[in-house]
């Protein structure tokens, strides 16, 4: 995904789904909580505007895959559904999404060698 396509999500599409459910999406970057699991069905099956709808595939795969996110689910932050209720992050998740984390910070040059400060 290039920067033109991230500023037009973050800046265009984040809002509308904030706007849509509240309790889910935030347009603040580190305000973040990990999604339920099978929430793009429910995005799909609840009726919403088609311009969130028709952009729900790409918008779920950015959001999901920032680094705040990722960090959040590591964390094992409670996921969250499109009502706000919330759910137990399983710890499979929460070690594969930190794993991704690590990976990302180490492809943007934030981490030098392994995870335990070896270089």
């Amino acid at each position: 995904m290039n920067s033109a396509q991230e500023h037009f999500l973050r800046e265009q599409v984040a809002p509308l789904f904030a706007k849509q459910w509240p309790e889910t999406f935030f347009t603040e970057k580190l305000k973040v909580k990990p999604l339920a699991v099978g929430i793009a069905p429910k995005i799909a099956e609840s009726g919403a505007a088609p311009e969130l709808l028709s952009r729900a595939r790409v918008f779920l795969n950015w959001y999901t895959s920032r680094p705040c996110y990722l960090r959040a689910l590591a964390e094992g932050k409670d996921r969250v559904d499109l009502e706000g209720k919330t759910t137990k992050t399983t710890e499979e998740h929460r070690k594969f999404a930190a794993d991704k984390f690590i990976a990302e910070m180490k492809r943007r040059g934030h981490i030098k060698g392994d995870v335990h400060g070896n270089r």
